[in-house]
């Protein structure tokens, strides 16, 4: 293994790519799964372990914005994306919804009464539950090995005040998860819609 960093390593370098651990393990565990690893540029290891770099399609950043009022329950459209939720009362202090594929839950009073529907916009930061701090949204779709196409697709919601408290295919907010002293579940279902 440490043969196979130090080849990863050397030949990242001689590419001008900036040298990181997760990026080399990612390389080392699978060949010919190419990573994003800047705005223009996909990298991967083939079956031989040679590094290959691709370029990538510049594709701009999409700006449109949806703002949603919440209310107790409601349903909202934006792109193909499908959403709706329910507010309601959480019956038992220690009561934890176990979440099912394309549903979330959040502490309804954390995230307030409007939301606004967008997508990643460049420099966005957001806080998965059991991260200790933000990070860039970017670093994290890399380490997802989403690629700089699907990134730019995927829906994320924030509060009226521009926290990211859900992002499509990844974990909720650190900041709006469930607590014991959560005393209003949101409950959030979302779809893309079937053309």
């Amino acid at each position: 293994m440490a043969i196979q960093r130090r080849v990863l390593q050397s030949q990242l370098a001689e590419a001008g790519v900036a040298l990181d651990f997760g990026l080399i393990e990612l390389l080392r565990q699978s060949a010919d799964c190419f990573v994003s690893v800047g705005s223009k540029i996909s990298i991967a290891r083939d079956a031989d372990g040679k590094v290959v770099l691709r370029a990538e399609p510049i594709s701009k950043f999409n700006e449109s914005e949806q703002a949603v009022k919440l209310g107790r329950a409601g349903c909202a459209e934006f792109g193909d994306r499908h959403f709706r939720w329910q507010v309601q009362a959480r019956k038992h202090t220690g009561e934890t919804p176990v979440p099912l594929k394309q549903k979330e839950v959040f502490d309804a009073d954390k995230i307030g009464g409007g939301i606004a529907l967008r997508h990643w916009h460049a420099g966005d930061r957001f806080q998965p539950i059991g991260l200790k701090s933000a990070a860039k949204l970017q670093d994290l779709f890399v380490n997802a090995k989403i690629s700089a196409t699907r990134r730019r697709e995927l829906v994320l919601a924030t509060t009226v005040n521009g926290e990211i408290f859900w992002v499509e295919g990844l974990r909720i907010s650190e900041r709006f998860k469930l607590t014991p002293d959560t005393k209003r579940l949101l409950i959030w279902h979302w779809r893309c819609n079937l053309p």
